[in-house]
Parts: structure tokens; C-alpha cells; sequence
């Protein structure tokens, strides 16, 4: 009766100590890191992440990302900067392995975009109040006014 009570505790333990290395084998991992192009400095916040998945990351404060338990198969490695070129990277994920992707990104500047004007009315005391201001993105506010 006791080599019964224990044959199933010690079956269920055999088949988690096996099972489980199994399971961390059957993905990858991807790491690398994402610099400028030209003077090879770090992009911190970068966002890096695998097209049509939700898997990614963003880059740390030296640039380096991890990406871990990626599935098997064939992905385009997308990684995103503002003022930077998206820079698109097929790539392999083989069960257990480690793939190095260092991704150099290519500065195009700050995007620029039309004028914006914000009008804005005060509620409260003073609801006569009224605040426009006329900004460009490229330049310093041009106009505010404000009427009490």
C-alpha cells in the first residue's frame, strides 16, 4: 500500500522535472542594442518589437533591449525612435537559442508639422476670461492674450 502513495507524487515530480526544460527549450530569445547610426550613442526608450505580435521591448538607458519567450519561426524585428528612421529587421527564432540583433538607426530629424491654435474659456470667478495662444511646433509661441 505505501509503494502505491508514493509512486504518484514521485510520477507527478518526474514528469515536472522533465516537462518543464521542455517547455523553456521550445522558444528563443532575442537581445541586442539600439544605437544612432553616425555617432554610435545609445537610444534610450527605443521601442523594439516584433511585427504582428505583442511581443517587445524598449531599450534601456545604455540602449540594450531583451525580448524573451519568442516563439519559433520567421518575424520582422521592428524598432521605433522619435526623430529617427523605423528600421525593420527580418529574423529566425530557433527553440533555445539566443539571437544578438544590434540595430543602428538612422537620425531624419524633427518631424514637422502645421500651426496649432488652442482657444481655451475660463469657468469660475472670472468667466469672461479667454486665453488664445498660437503656437508652431518649430518655433517659440508666437501669440497670448489673455482678457480679465
Amino acid at each position: 500500500m505505501k509503494r502505491k502513495s508514493l509512486c504518484v507524487p514521485a510520477a507527478v515530480f518526474l514528469f515536472l522535472l522533465f516537462e518543464i526544460p521542455l517547455f523553456a527549450a521550445s522558444s528563443g530569445t532575442i537581445k541586442g542594442f539600439v544605437r544612432d547610426a553616425k555617432t554610435h550613442d545609445p537610444l534610450p526608450g527605443a521601442n523594439v518589437f516584433l511585427v504582428g505580435t505583442t511581443m517587445g521591448a524598449a531599450s534601456d538607458i545604455h540602449g540594450k533591449y531583451v525580448i524573451f519567450s519568442v516563439p519559433p519561426g520567421k518575424y520582422v524585428l521592428r524598432a521605433q525612435f522619435i526623430g529617427y528612421k523605423t528600421k525593420n529587421v527580418p529574423i529566425l527564432v530557433q527553440p533555445g537559442k539566443t539571437i544578438t540583433k544590434n540595430i543602428y538607426m538612422d537620425y531624419i530629424g524633427v518631424v514637422k508639422g502645421k500651426t496649432v491654435v488652442v482657444t481655451a474659456q475660463a469657468v469660475g470667478i472670472w468667466p469672461a476670461a479667454s486665453i488664445t495662444a498660437s503656437c508652431n511646433p518649430t518655433n517659440k509661441p508666437r501669440q497670448r492674450r489673455c482678457y480679465c
